[in-house]
């Protein structure tokens, strides 16, 4: 990149787009991601300057401009890296570590359309530089903002350290082709915000694994689990094939009986207050299933779980309350006397002879007039 100009004004110009927003609306509001680790704060690798103990290099024609003065000052700021060959590699290590368990996903902004990052591999190294996952970034990593030249990428941890443990930092490798004109900012590995959700609302989580398994790549509130993404997905960071979901909400209920509804393609689970009431856990067409509860007065807790295999992908859960059923008739309580008083009109009798018949089993009375 120092040898080209052009490359440069370009990057230039997108940082400069860049502050020019940043001055109108403060900081953009990227989608973050979630996963296990609730409320920590982000592990920041570079943000204007490298911080937290992280170091960085550059080998294999790969070339770093470290940057130190007010990213967001007239003159754009930041990484800039140039992979002038395969092999290009930028490393950002701390001599402490952290726990990968931590954190769900790494993020970072550069200044570049998604396409010149066809080529990018994402590394997660441990002790001793070894590396403990990659991640290839595809379409699934990246949201772009072509307005002002640059995407963000988030990479779950899911991917990079399926195994968990202690890492000591990141690279980004270039494993084919030059890669020019990216401008690195904003790098830092994230963990979930608690999204706080209310009563009728549900904590949705969503991972770029099948079996539920590792960190979230998002978490988020939802009003309702209604879904049907066709051949996509619910967000970066997740993919469209291959993931989970998992909701988890108390919604306030009257006495009653209730239905519960559910319809998938693939597979979904769903329990309430901790016991599982509906089971279609395998690969489907979008299927129905329902199951019927009374339930008493109060909050109740649902949890439905919920995972894409391949093809079209789609959820939806709902619940009704059934119409009540009439109840018994009252049967009034004998008077003191120990016996009751029948008064009832009864029509003209030509004979004037009545004949009463008492049956106790019932208990009944019939009064018939006699010719």
């Amino acid at each position: 990149m120092h040898g080209d100009s052009r490359s440069r004004g370009a990057l230039a110009l997108a940082l400069a787009a860049l502050v020019a927003i940043w001055a109108v609306t403060g900081p953009l509001a990227t989608p973050r991601t979630a996963g296990a680790a609730v409320g920590r704060d982000p592990l920041v690798i570079y943000d204007n300057a490298l911080q937290n103990g992280f170091a960085a290099r550059a080998s294999g024609g790969a070339t770093l401009d470290l940057c130190t003065s007010n990213r967001y000052a007239s003159a754009p700021c930041g990484i800039l890296a140039a992979f002038a060959a395969d092999g290009g590699t930028l490393a950002f290590e701390t001599v402490g570590g952290f726990a990968t368990a931590d954190y769900a996903a790494l993020e970072f902004s550069y200044g570049a359309e998604p396409g010149y990052l066809a080529n990018l591999e994402v590394r997660l190294v441990g002790a001793e530089g070894a590396v403990l996952g990659r991640s290839r970034l595809g379409p699934g990593h990246v949201t772009a903002y072509p307005a002002l030249g640059f995407s963000r990428v988030v990479v779950p941890l899911a991917a990079l350290a399926p195994g968990g443990g202690t890492a000591r930092g990141v690279q980004l490798v270039n494993t084919g082709g030059a890669l020019v004109g990216i401008g690195l900012d904003d790098l830092q590995f994230v963990a979930a915000a608690d999204p706080g959700c209310p009563v009728g609302q549900f904590a949705a989580r969503y991972f770029p694994t099948i079996d539920l398994g590792g960190p979230a790549a998002i978490a988020r509130c939802e009003a309702a689990i209604d879904h049907d993404w066709g051949f996509g997905g619910p967000g970066v960071g997740v993919g469209v094939d291959g993931f989970s979901a998992r909701w988890t909400g108390r919604t306030a209920f009257a006495a009653g009986t209730y239905t519960f509804a559910a319809t998938a393609d693939d597979g979904i689970r769903v329990a309430l207050d901790g016991a599982t009431i509906i089971d279609g856990w395998r690969d489907q067409a979008p299927t129905p299933y329902t199951a019927t509860r009374v339930l008493a007065a109060g909050e109740h807790e649902l949890t439905v779980e919920y995972y894409e295999n391949g093809g079209l992908a789609s959820v939806h859960v709902a619940w009704a309350a059934s119409a009540p059923s009439p109840g018994p008739t009252a049967t009034p309580a004998p008077p003191p006397g120990g016996g009751y008083t029948i008064r009832q009109a009864l029509p003209p009798c030509p004979s004037g002879r009545w004949q009463t018949t008492l049956d106790t089993g019932a208990p009944s009375i019939t009064v018939v007039c006699q010719p």
